[in-house]
Protein backbone atom coordinates (compact mmCIF):
# COMPACT_ATOMS: atom_id res chain seq x y z
CA UNK A 1 0.00 0.00 0.00
CA UNK A 2 1.59 3.57 -1.02
CA UNK A 3 0.65 6.96 -0.01
CA UNK A 4 0.08 10.03 -1.17
CA UNK A 5 -0.05 12.63 1.77
CA UNK A 6 0.54 16.13 1.13
CA UNK A 7 -2.83 17.69 3.06
CA UNK A 8 -6.70 17.13 2.90
CA UNK A 9 -8.79 13.96 2.87
CA UNK A 10 -7.76 10.70 2.67
CA UNK A 11 -9.87 8.68 -0.45
CA UNK A 12 -9.00 4.85 -0.60
CA UNK A 13 -9.38 3.15 -3.83
CA UNK A 14 -8.69 -0.38 -4.02
CA UNK A 15 -4.72 -0.23 -2.44
CA UNK A 16 -4.07 3.27 -3.36
CA UNK A 17 -5.45 5.84 -0.40
CA UNK A 18 -5.28 9.50 -2.26
CA UNK A 19 -5.25 12.34 -0.39
CA UNK A 20 -7.76 14.89 -1.67
CA UNK A 21 -7.81 18.67 -0.76
CA UNK A 22 -11.44 20.16 0.45
CA UNK A 23 -12.75 23.23 -0.81
CA UNK A 24 -11.98 25.25 2.18
CA UNK A 25 -8.00 24.55 1.14
CA UNK A 26 -8.32 26.23 -2.63
CA UNK A 27 -10.23 28.52 -0.98
CA UNK A 28 -7.55 30.47 1.41
CA UNK A 29 -4.94 29.52 -1.27
CA UNK A 30 -6.82 31.72 -3.43
CA UNK A 31 -6.78 34.10 -1.06
CA UNK A 32 -3.13 33.95 -0.23
CA UNK A 33 -2.40 33.90 -4.40
CA UNK A 34 -4.74 37.24 -4.78
CA UNK A 35 -2.62 39.40 -1.53
CA UNK A 36 0.18 38.00 -3.52
CA UNK A 37 -0.34 39.86 -6.90
CA UNK A 38 -0.29 36.34 -8.22
CA UNK A 39 -4.22 36.61 -10.12
CA UNK A 40 -3.83 33.64 -12.67
CA UNK A 41 -3.35 31.34 -9.71
CA UNK A 42 -6.10 32.98 -7.54
CA UNK A 43 -8.27 32.57 -9.83
CA UNK A 44 -7.26 28.52 -10.95
CA UNK A 45 -7.60 27.94 -6.95
CA UNK A 46 -10.94 29.71 -6.67
CA UNK A 47 -12.36 27.80 -9.19
CA UNK A 48 -11.23 24.98 -8.03
CA UNK A 49 -13.16 25.63 -4.63
CA UNK A 50 -16.25 26.38 -6.70
CA UNK A 51 -16.20 23.15 -8.35
CA UNK A 52 -15.58 21.62 -4.96
CA UNK A 53 -18.39 23.26 -3.15
CA UNK A 54 -20.91 24.42 -6.35
CA UNK A 55 -23.73 25.70 -3.59
CA UNK A 56 -21.70 27.46 -1.14
CA UNK A 57 -22.79 30.83 -0.82
CA UNK A 58 -19.76 32.31 0.51
CA UNK A 59 -16.95 31.04 -1.92
CA UNK A 60 -19.20 31.88 -4.52
CA UNK A 61 -19.76 35.37 -3.82
CA UNK A 62 -16.06 36.10 -3.39
CA UNK A 63 -15.62 34.39 -6.54
CA UNK A 64 -17.90 36.97 -8.22
CA UNK A 65 -16.32 39.92 -6.38
CA UNK A 66 -12.53 38.63 -7.65
CA UNK A 67 -14.02 37.83 -11.60
CA UNK A 68 -15.63 41.65 -11.52
CA UNK A 69 -12.19 42.78 -9.63
CA UNK A 70 -10.49 40.94 -13.10
CA UNK A 71 -12.91 42.65 -15.73
CA UNK A 72 -15.45 39.41 -15.95
CA UNK A 73 -18.33 41.53 -15.47
CA UNK A 74 -21.16 39.84 -16.90
CA UNK A 75 -19.67 36.49 -15.33
CA UNK A 76 -19.50 37.90 -11.92
CA UNK A 77 -23.45 39.40 -12.23
CA UNK A 78 -24.01 35.76 -13.00
CA UNK A 79 -22.74 34.07 -10.15
CA UNK A 80 -24.21 36.59 -7.58
CA UNK A 81 -27.58 36.11 -9.39
CA UNK A 82 -27.16 32.30 -9.23
CA UNK A 83 -26.62 32.86 -5.42
CA UNK A 84 -30.02 34.89 -4.35
CA UNK A 85 -31.73 33.31 -7.27
CA UNK A 86 -31.01 29.56 -6.72
CA UNK A 87 -28.79 29.20 -2.89
CA UNK A 88 -29.59 31.77 -0.35
CA UNK A 89 -31.56 35.17 -1.82
CA UNK A 90 -30.92 36.59 1.60
CA UNK A 91 -27.55 36.99 0.74
CA UNK A 92 -27.78 40.99 1.19
CA UNK A 93 -24.49 41.44 -0.01
CA UNK A 94 -24.85 39.71 -3.31
CA UNK A 95 -27.73 42.91 -3.88
CA UNK A 96 -24.67 45.32 -3.75
CA UNK A 97 -22.38 43.58 -5.88
CA UNK A 98 -25.06 43.39 -8.33
CA UNK A 99 -25.12 47.13 -7.94
CA UNK A 100 -21.76 47.88 -8.76
CA UNK A 101 -21.57 45.69 -11.23
CA UNK A 102 -24.30 46.99 -13.64
CA UNK A 103 -23.48 50.08 -12.91
CA UNK A 104 -19.60 49.47 -14.02
CA UNK A 105 -21.26 48.33 -17.85
CA UNK A 106 -23.74 51.14 -17.45
CA UNK A 107 -27.10 49.42 -16.61
CA UNK A 108 -28.57 52.72 -14.48
CA UNK A 109 -31.99 51.45 -13.91
CA UNK A 110 -30.87 47.92 -12.69
CA UNK A 111 -27.94 49.62 -10.64
CA UNK A 112 -30.25 51.78 -8.90
CA UNK A 113 -32.29 48.40 -8.52
CA UNK A 114 -30.36 46.40 -6.79
CA UNK A 115 -28.43 49.12 -5.06
CA UNK A 116 -31.85 50.10 -3.18
CA UNK A 117 -32.75 46.32 -2.82
CA UNK A 118 -29.55 46.21 -0.50
CA UNK A 119 -30.41 49.35 1.50
CA UNK A 120 -34.14 47.70 2.25
CA UNK A 121 -32.80 44.78 3.32
CA UNK A 122 -29.94 46.34 5.55
CA UNK A 123 -30.58 49.54 6.71
CA UNK A 124 -27.70 49.01 8.88
CA UNK A 125 -25.96 46.92 6.68
CA UNK A 126 -21.74 47.43 5.90
CA UNK A 127 -22.08 49.00 2.62
CA UNK A 128 -25.69 50.95 3.42
CA UNK A 129 -23.73 54.14 3.63
CA UNK A 130 -22.01 53.88 0.05
CA UNK A 131 -25.35 52.15 -1.42
CA UNK A 132 -27.19 55.51 -0.53
CA UNK A 133 -25.14 57.87 -2.10
CA UNK A 134 -25.03 55.70 -5.28
CA UNK A 135 -28.52 55.77 -5.34
CA UNK A 136 -28.42 59.78 -4.78
CA UNK A 137 -25.56 59.80 -7.44
CA UNK A 138 -27.83 57.24 -9.92
CA UNK A 139 -30.79 59.32 -9.32
CA UNK A 140 -29.26 62.39 -10.30
CA UNK A 141 -28.08 61.06 -13.65
CA UNK A 142 -31.50 59.24 -14.75
CA UNK A 143 -32.98 62.83 -14.21
CA UNK A 144 -29.86 64.28 -16.52
CA UNK A 145 -30.19 61.33 -18.67
CA UNK A 146 -34.08 62.45 -19.08
CA UNK A 147 -35.21 59.36 -17.34
CA UNK A 148 -34.52 57.09 -20.39
CA UNK A 149 -33.90 53.31 -19.79
CA UNK A 150 -30.93 51.16 -20.06
CA UNK A 151 -31.28 50.15 -23.43
CA UNK A 152 -31.95 53.33 -24.90
CA UNK A 153 -28.65 55.11 -23.37
CA UNK A 154 -27.20 52.63 -24.50
CA UNK A 155 -28.49 52.93 -28.38
CA UNK A 156 -27.36 56.83 -27.83
CA UNK A 157 -23.66 55.93 -26.25
CA UNK A 158 -23.26 53.87 -29.34
CA UNK A 159 -24.08 56.78 -31.31
CA UNK A 160 -21.74 59.11 -29.85
CA UNK A 161 -19.14 57.14 -30.68
CA UNK A 162 -20.19 56.53 -34.39
CA UNK A 163 -19.85 60.59 -33.86
CA UNK A 164 -16.20 60.78 -32.36
CA UNK A 165 -15.00 58.33 -35.51
CA UNK A 166 -16.37 60.53 -38.05
CA UNK A 167 -14.64 63.60 -36.23
CA UNK A 168 -11.72 61.81 -36.48
CA UNK A 169 -12.45 61.31 -40.04
CA UNK A 170 -12.64 64.69 -40.57
CA UNK A 171 -16.50 63.71 -41.84
CA UNK A 172 -17.97 66.66 -40.05
CA UNK A 173 -21.61 66.72 -41.41
CA UNK A 174 -21.87 62.57 -40.02
CA UNK A 175 -19.95 63.87 -36.88
CA UNK A 176 -22.84 66.45 -36.73
CA UNK A 177 -25.96 64.72 -37.47
CA UNK A 178 -24.14 62.03 -34.92
CA UNK A 179 -24.27 64.64 -31.85
CA UNK A 180 -27.01 66.22 -33.18
CA UNK A 181 -29.23 63.11 -32.21
CA UNK A 182 -27.41 62.48 -28.56
CA UNK A 183 -27.67 66.31 -27.43
CA UNK A 184 -31.62 66.43 -28.81
CA UNK A 185 -32.31 63.31 -26.18
CA UNK A 186 -29.25 64.10 -23.98
CA UNK A 187 -29.08 67.90 -23.49
CA UNK A 188 -27.10 67.88 -20.52
CA UNK A 189 -24.21 65.44 -21.77
CA UNK A 190 -21.40 67.56 -21.79
CA UNK A 191 -18.94 65.85 -23.54
CA UNK A 192 -21.55 65.42 -26.49
CA UNK A 193 -22.25 69.40 -26.46
CA UNK A 194 -18.39 69.95 -26.57
CA UNK A 195 -17.99 67.70 -29.70
CA UNK A 196 -20.79 69.43 -31.35
CA UNK A 197 -19.69 72.42 -30.67
CA UNK A 198 -15.77 71.58 -32.23
CA UNK A 199 -17.97 70.44 -35.35
CA UNK A 200 -19.66 73.27 -35.95
CA UNK A 201 -16.54 74.99 -35.79
CA UNK A 202 -14.67 72.83 -38.10
CA UNK A 203 -17.75 73.14 -40.72
CA UNK A 204 -17.02 76.69 -40.30
CA UNK A 205 -20.20 78.14 -37.84
CA UNK A 206 -17.75 79.41 -35.34
CA UNK A 207 -20.54 81.55 -33.47
CA UNK A 208 -23.00 78.53 -33.14
CA UNK A 209 -19.45 76.89 -31.77
CA UNK A 210 -19.16 79.48 -29.09
CA UNK A 211 -22.95 79.66 -28.14
CA UNK A 212 -22.80 75.78 -27.24
CA UNK A 213 -19.38 76.10 -25.56
CA UNK A 214 -20.62 78.49 -23.28
CA UNK A 215 -23.72 76.81 -22.93
CA UNK A 216 -21.31 73.94 -21.26
CA UNK A 217 -19.58 76.69 -19.19
CA UNK A 218 -23.19 77.63 -17.98
CA UNK A 219 -23.61 74.34 -16.19
CA UNK A 220 -20.18 73.34 -15.36
CA UNK A 221 -17.44 76.34 -14.94
CA UNK A 222 -14.59 74.75 -15.22
CA UNK A 223 -14.91 72.18 -17.78
CA UNK A 224 -11.66 72.36 -19.48
CA UNK A 225 -12.58 71.39 -22.92
CA UNK A 226 -15.38 73.81 -23.25
CA UNK A 227 -13.00 76.88 -21.80
CA UNK A 228 -10.37 75.71 -24.09
CA UNK A 229 -12.55 75.81 -27.12
CA UNK A 230 -13.61 79.12 -26.42
CA UNK A 231 -9.92 79.91 -26.52
CA UNK A 232 -9.74 78.83 -29.98
CA UNK A 233 -12.80 80.07 -31.37
CA UNK A 234 -11.86 83.85 -30.14
CA UNK A 235 -8.46 83.84 -31.75
CA UNK A 236 -10.21 82.31 -34.75
CA UNK A 237 -12.53 85.09 -34.87
CA UNK A 238 -10.23 87.76 -33.77
CA UNK A 239 -12.80 88.84 -30.55
CA UNK A 240 -9.17 89.82 -28.38
CA UNK A 241 -10.62 91.33 -25.25
CA UNK A 242 -12.75 87.67 -24.80
CA UNK A 243 -9.74 85.76 -25.94
CA UNK A 244 -7.76 88.00 -23.22
CA UNK A 245 -10.33 87.34 -20.42
CA UNK A 246 -10.48 83.47 -21.74
CA UNK A 247 -6.84 83.07 -21.26
CA UNK A 248 -7.09 84.29 -17.60
CA UNK A 249 -9.58 82.07 -17.16
CA UNK A 250 -7.44 78.64 -19.05
CA UNK A 251 -4.28 79.89 -16.65
CA UNK A 252 -6.49 79.30 -13.25
CA UNK A 253 -8.08 75.92 -13.76
CA UNK A 254 -6.72 73.42 -11.75
CA UNK A 255 -6.41 70.03 -13.11
CA UNK A 256 -5.66 66.56 -11.94
CA UNK A 257 -6.23 64.75 -14.67
CA UNK A 258 -3.85 64.16 -17.86
CA UNK A 259 -6.21 64.41 -20.74
CA UNK A 260 -7.24 67.89 -18.95
CA UNK A 261 -3.48 68.85 -18.59
CA UNK A 262 -2.85 68.32 -22.31
CA UNK A 263 -5.79 69.47 -23.29
CA UNK A 264 -4.63 72.94 -21.93
CA UNK A 265 -1.31 72.87 -22.88
CA UNK A 266 -1.90 71.99 -26.39
CA UNK A 267 -4.47 75.20 -26.70
CA UNK A 268 -1.71 77.31 -25.49
CA UNK A 269 0.41 75.92 -28.06
CA UNK A 270 -1.90 76.35 -31.05
CA UNK A 271 -2.62 80.24 -29.82
CA UNK A 272 1.22 80.95 -29.80
CA UNK A 273 1.37 81.85 -26.02
CA UNK A 274 4.80 80.06 -25.52
CA UNK A 275 5.03 80.94 -21.86
CA UNK A 276 1.58 79.62 -21.20
CA UNK A 277 2.51 76.09 -23.19
CA UNK A 278 5.91 75.87 -21.63
CA UNK A 279 4.61 76.01 -18.48
CA UNK A 280 1.40 73.50 -19.08
CA UNK A 281 3.77 71.05 -20.67
CA UNK A 282 6.03 71.00 -17.86
CA UNK A 283 3.55 70.28 -15.67
CA UNK A 284 2.32 67.51 -18.34
CA UNK A 285 5.70 65.70 -17.45
CA UNK A 286 4.27 65.17 -14.05
CA UNK A 287 1.99 62.16 -15.33
CA UNK A 288 4.50 60.95 -17.88
CA UNK A 289 8.45 62.24 -17.11
CA UNK A 290 9.59 59.91 -19.60
CA UNK A 291 6.78 60.41 -22.80
CA UNK A 292 8.57 61.35 -25.54
CA UNK A 293 6.39 63.30 -26.93
CA UNK A 294 5.76 65.19 -23.88
CA UNK A 295 9.45 65.87 -23.74
CA UNK A 296 9.83 66.99 -27.08
CA UNK A 297 6.76 69.73 -26.36
CA UNK A 298 8.31 70.59 -23.51
CA UNK A 299 11.42 71.69 -25.52
CA UNK A 300 9.63 73.33 -28.17
CA UNK A 301 8.43 75.65 -25.72
CA UNK A 302 11.51 76.34 -24.28
CA UNK A 303 13.04 76.91 -27.56
CA UNK A 304 9.94 79.48 -28.59
CA UNK A 305 10.55 81.12 -25.01
CA UNK A 306 14.65 81.82 -26.53
CA UNK A 307 15.51 79.25 -23.45
CA UNK A 308 18.22 77.93 -26.29
CA UNK A 309 20.22 76.15 -23.74
CA UNK A 310 17.39 74.47 -21.63
CA UNK A 311 15.91 73.63 -24.99
CA UNK A 312 18.90 72.05 -26.41
CA UNK A 313 19.65 70.17 -22.73
CA UNK A 314 15.85 68.56 -23.19
CA UNK A 315 16.67 67.05 -26.62
CA UNK A 316 19.56 65.77 -25.59
CA UNK A 317 17.45 63.80 -22.96
CA UNK A 318 14.88 62.63 -25.13
CA UNK A 319 17.93 61.94 -27.96
CA UNK A 320 18.99 59.51 -24.71
CA UNK A 321 15.13 58.20 -24.34
CA UNK A 322 14.53 57.19 -28.21
CA UNK A 323 17.06 55.44 -30.66
CA UNK A 324 17.67 56.56 -33.75
CA UNK A 325 16.16 60.05 -33.10
CA UNK A 326 17.94 62.38 -34.34
CA UNK A 327 16.48 65.58 -33.44
CA UNK A 328 18.78 67.04 -31.03
CA UNK A 329 21.34 67.47 -33.82
CA UNK A 330 19.06 69.08 -36.08
CA UNK A 331 18.05 71.84 -33.35
CA UNK A 332 21.29 72.50 -32.54
CA UNK A 333 22.52 73.33 -35.73
CA UNK A 334 19.18 75.91 -36.03
CA UNK A 335 20.34 77.63 -32.50
CA UNK A 336 23.75 77.55 -33.98
CA UNK A 337 22.69 79.66 -36.86
CA UNK A 338 20.20 81.76 -34.82
CA UNK A 339 23.27 82.33 -32.24
CA UNK A 340 25.84 83.00 -35.37
CA UNK A 341 23.30 85.73 -36.66
CA UNK A 342 22.93 83.63 -39.36
CA UNK A 343 18.98 82.69 -38.97
CA UNK A 344 16.46 85.12 -37.56
CA UNK A 345 14.31 83.35 -34.33
CA UNK A 346 11.21 81.56 -35.29
CA UNK A 347 8.84 79.82 -33.34
CA UNK A 348 9.01 76.29 -33.84
CA UNK A 349 5.92 74.20 -34.59
CA UNK A 350 4.96 71.67 -31.48
CA UNK A 351 4.74 68.87 -33.60
CA UNK A 352 8.13 67.12 -34.43
CA UNK A 353 10.13 68.19 -37.37
CA UNK A 354 12.03 65.37 -39.31
CA UNK A 355 15.85 66.05 -40.53
CA UNK A 356 16.84 64.63 -43.56
CA UNK A 357 18.08 61.81 -41.82
CA UNK A 358 14.97 60.70 -40.39
CA UNK A 359 12.90 58.34 -42.11
CA UNK A 360 8.64 58.42 -42.66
Amino acid sequence: MSFNVVGGVFMKTGNVVSFEREADFYFDLSFKYQQNGRLNSALRYIEKAVRKKPKDSTILFSYAGFLSELGHIDHSSEILLRIINNIDPNYEECYFGLGCNFLQVQKMKKSLYYFERYIKMAPDGEFTEEAENMVEMLKLIREANNNLDDDELERIYKIEEKGMRFLEKKEYNKALNAFEEVVDKLPNASPAKNNLSLTYYYLGKTEKAIELAQEVIKDEPFSVHANSNLCIYYNKLGRTSFLERQIRVLRKLSVGNEEYAYKIADTFACLGRHKDAYAAYKRLLRFDRHNPQYIHYVATAAYNCKKYREALNIWERLEDEEENNYLCGYYSKQIMDIEDGKKDHKPLPYNKVRSKKQTL
